[in-house]
C-alpha cells in the first residue's frame, strides 16, 4: 500500500530556461501528498527565476510558499543558463510576489549578501523529515 503521509519538499530549480522545471513545480503544487515548504532558484538571473516560480505558485492558489533566489553562477562548472529566457513573459503577469527573500548566505568565513558569485548553493529536490 502506498504511503499516504504528506511529504515535506524543498524544490531547487533553474526554472525559466525550458519547460521541465515549470512542469515539476506544477506537479508538486497540485500533488495531494506534497507539502512544498519552499523554492530556491539558481543559475543566471535567479531573481527573475524566483518571479516565475512565484507566478506559478499564485496561479495554483498557493501564494504563501517562500521563494529564495540563490546563486547566479555554478560552483564547479561553466554557466550554461545565463538567462531566464521565459522571464519576459512576466510583463504580462503582474501578480508575482514582490517579497521574494534576499538571503544572507554562509560561506564558512561569515555571512554575505546574496548576489555574490561565491559560496554554496543548494541543488536538486529534497524531502525533509
Amino acid at each position: 500500500m502506498a504511503d499516504k503521509q504528506e511529504k515535506k519538499v524543498i524544490l531547487d530549480t533553474d526554472i525559466g530556461s525550458d519547460i521541465d522545471d515549470a512542469v515539476a513545480l506544477a506537479y508538486l503544487l497540485k500533488h495531494p501528498q506534497c507539502h512544498l515548504m519552499g523554492i530556491t532558484t539558481v543559475s543566471g538571473q535567479p531573481v527573475e527565476r524566483a518571479k516565475l516560480a512565484s507566478a506559478l505558485c499564485i496561479a495554483a492558489g498557493k501564494p504563501d510558499i517562500p521563494i529564495y533566489p540563490g546563486t547566479e553562477s555554478p560552483i564547479l562548472a561553466a554557466q550554461k543558463q545565463p538567462e531566464a529566457i521565459q522571464a519576459p513573459a512576466l510583463a504580462n503577469w503582474m501578480e508575482y510576489r514582490c517579497h521574494i527573500v534576499i538571503l544572507l548566505r554562509f560561506t564558512g568565513k561569515g555571512m554575505r549578501k546574496r548576489g555574490s558569485n561565491r559560496g554554496p548553493a543548494l541543488a536538486g529536490l529534497a524531502t525533509v523529515s
